[in-house]
């Protein structure tokens, strides 16, 4: 994702941002008002859509639901919309998303993980990568958006001040909580672990810790 930076120019993207906005009503998307209405389909009522959005996306959320991190998310406005962006995915992608969602939870797979340094170890690892896309996709948002326009909703219609960095704000919960429960450096060196994943994962404390302060500080 880094390479963006080089390949795509901050400054040029809004030239065509205005076009993969979605058919939302009122303040969604201005051009469209009353939604669409398309001739000859169904009762050829106003529909609406959202636009474009990385939501759509179908790696991050199975992850989420995977390392039950979904299940952490506040009960609020944003989450609904978070959620609502299923509907856009194929029906097979949404239906296997679900399933993986429901089968972790059966299965406890955060609760498992936590019962063994190893494998604490691991899902630390795993939940970081998500931290670290979404922290990405923080930092875009911030260069390519928010820096250059004062529109306040994303292209898919969510609040973009506050969608992004609550998502974000609960995979560090999650890292933050699991990384509280493993023991120290010193006691994982007594318990066997591999040297290698123990300097991974005290690289991931790090990030978490440095993670959680700048996102106080922003918002």
């Amino acid at each position: 994702m880094d390479t963006m930076w080089g390949h795509s120019k901050p400054a040029d993207y809004l030239k065509f941002r205005s076009f993969i906005f979605g058919t939302a009503p009122k303040e969604g998307n201005p051009m469209f008002p009353d939604g669409v209405t398309y001739e000859g389909v169904g009762d050829e009522k106003p529909t609406y859509f959202r636009g474009e959005s990385g939501a759509n996306d179908s790696m991050i959320p199975l992850g989420d639901n995977l390392l039950e991190i979904t299940a952490k998310l506040p009960k609020n406005e944003l989450t609904t919309v978070l959620r609502d962006f299923r509907r856009y995915r194929p029906t097979t992608q949404r239906e296997y998303i679900a399933s993986v969602e429901e089968r972790a939870g059966l299965a406890r797979v955060k609760g498992f993980a936590f019962q063994d340094p190893k494998s604490l170890s691991l899902y630390i690892l795993n939940v970081d990568q998500i931290r670290e896309f979404r922290d990405r996709h923080w930092r875009f948002t911030k260069e390519y958006i928010i820096r250059r326009s004062s529109y306040s909703l994303a292209t898919g219609g969510s609040p973009i001040l506050k969608y992004l960095p609550q998502n974000l704000r609960t995979v560090v919960n999650v890292l933050d909580e699991a990384c509280s429960a493993l023991p120290s450096t010193p006691q994982l060196h007594t318990q066997g672990l591999d040297e290698e994943l123990i300097q991974k994962v005290e690289a991931c404390r790090q990030r978490s810790t440095i993670q959680k302060r700048v996102l106080e500080r922003e918002m």
